[in-house]
């Protein structure tokens, strides 16, 4: 699939001051992009990635 060059990008995060409660949301020119996107994995990646850095701070940096 081809997608068509978008002049830019939008993409809303908010971190609710609250346990575990994220949105994430971004938008797209064409449905066929939300679809090219969602079928890269896109749609999972964004809940997987605050979890990562919650992680990564955890376990403290290195001395």
């Amino acid at each position: 699939m081809s997608l068509t060059p978008a002049a830019f990008e939008l993409s809303i995060s908010r971190v609710i001051d609250a346990p575990r409660q994220k949105l994430f949301r971004a938008f797209h020119w064409r449905g066929e992009e939300r679809q090219a996107h969602e079928a890269m994995g896109f749609y999972d990646g964004g809940g997987q990635s605050p979890d990562r850095l919650e992680a990564l701070v955890a376990q403290g940096m290195p001395d």
